[in-house]
């Protein structure tokens, strides 16, 4: 699909704030096994092995959803279903797009 210069724009403003917000969650839940560790909940290896896990996995996928050429309109509409966005924050130039990406999910 072509986008117009606003809708490029558009987009990329959108898919940064929800690659922050998706970070920023998925940090909010590795800074907790720091908290084990500190209260000694877990110890060193243990606190290792989450951080690894979170790299391997969760890390990775973040990066996988923002860096590789998947469709923009439907990472959106993704995070919309997700709970990460709501339809309301996408620009108008995009919102009716994004809404018949979100019908095309729930058809699924």
């Amino acid at each position: 699909m072509e986008y117009s210069k606003t809708e490029k724009r558009a987009l990329r403003l959108l898919l940064a704030e929800a690659h922050r917000r998706e970070l920023t969650r998925a940090l909010k839940r590795l800074h907790q096994e720091f908290r084990h560790w500190e209260s000694g909940d877990i110890d060193s290896f243990e606190l290792n092995e989450r951080i690894h896990h979170y790299h391997q996995n969760e890390a990775r996928a973040i990066w996988s959803r923002y860096n590789v050429a998947q469709p923009s309109l439907m990472i959106v509409a993704d995070l919309v279903q997700s709970g990460l966005m709501t339809l309301e924050e996408v620009p108008d130039v995009l919102r009716e797009q994004v809404a018949k990406a979100l019908q095309a999910l729930s058809e699924t």
